[in-house]
């Protein structure tokens, strides 16, 4: 049966991890991921970005059919190569055409950004929140960093 990570007094249990799922269901997920961006990407995808690997199998084609919805077939399928994240997504959501822009041009952002480990990601992220921390602090941060202090 599945194994599950068990947590110690005073620690947060978070549930089935990574290490948690068993061999033969991740091998299953990733002849799903075969099937669907073939044989090359799925390799990619999950030397990337190794926690697709635990994706809900029966959600990875309806994902990509979702994006696919709205971006098109080749599209979709690229920037969920890019971004293996999006195989979390609930189909319903991937569909979406609200968040259309921004998904696929954060597809690009994890992509770019990915050889340089998280530090880049995470600054990256932290960067275009700065406005929305300088609204919520009252301190004028871009004009004090230009500044030099």
């Amino acid at each position: 049966g599945t194994k599950f990570n068990i947590a110690k007094p005073g620690e947060k249990n978070l549930g089935t991890t990574f290490t948690d799922v068993a061999e033969d269901e991740l091998r299953k997920t990733y002849v799903e991921l075969c099937k669907v961006y073939g044989e090359d990407v799925a390799f990619q995808m999950v030397k990337d970005s190794p926690i697709a690997l635990v994706a809900k199998r029966q959600n990875i084609q309806a994902v990509k059919d979702g994006f696919s919805s709205v971006h098109g077939e080749e599209e979709a399928r690229a920037m969920i190569a890019r971004n293996p994240g999006l195989l979390f997504v609930k189909p319903s959501d991937a569909a979406d055409e609200s968040n259309a822009d921004t998904t696929m041009k954060m597809s690009y952002v994890v992509a770019a950004t990915r050889p340089f480990g998280p530090f880049l990601l995470y600054g990256t992220l932290t960067l275009l929140c700065e406005p929305l921390l300088e609204k919520l602090s009252g301190i004028p941060l871009r004009s004090m960093i230009l500044s030099g202090f």
